[in-house]
């Protein structure tokens, strides 16, 4: 006879404030299995499917983010983007090549600044 795994843990949303939070309750007895089953499917159930992910990558674009927000010059993100990330550009500031290299830093760092963008919308919205 196999006892019922609520007596060993259990899996419940709780309001705090506006946001939903799941808790889980465990103790050395638990199946973390069927627990951690419980938990995707609660977290479905309560959120869809969408998850945020927020990675070290975009949470460091936050910076230049904001810089964006606050009306900063193109030219200052760049080179701050450039200077925080020890990025090689080359000696000749008239140099065709320097100017390549500023622009490869300017799409990557855009594409970056728009990703971040999405998630924030994603998290302040409610929506993916």
């Amino acid at each position: 006879m196999e006892a019922p795994q609520d007596w060993f843990g259990k899996v419940f949303t709780m309001k705090s404030g506006e946001e939903t939070l799941i808790l889980s309750m465990t103790s050395e007895l638990t199946n973390l299995d069927l627990m951690f089953e419980q938990v995707k499917s609660l977290h479905r159930k309560t959120y869809g499917g969408r998850q945020i992910k927020i990675t070290p990558k975009t949470a460091s674009t936050a910076y230049y983010l904001q810089l964006a927000r606050r009306d900063k010059d193109r030219d200052f993100i760049i080179d701050e983007f450039i200077r925080l990330n020890g990025f090689d550009l080359p000696k000749n500031r008239n140099s065709l090549r320097y100017a390549e290299a500023r622009g490869k830093y300017w799409q990557r760092l855009r594409k970056r600044l728009k990703k971040a963008e999405d998630i924030l919308n994603a998290i302040t919205q409610g929506k993916k």
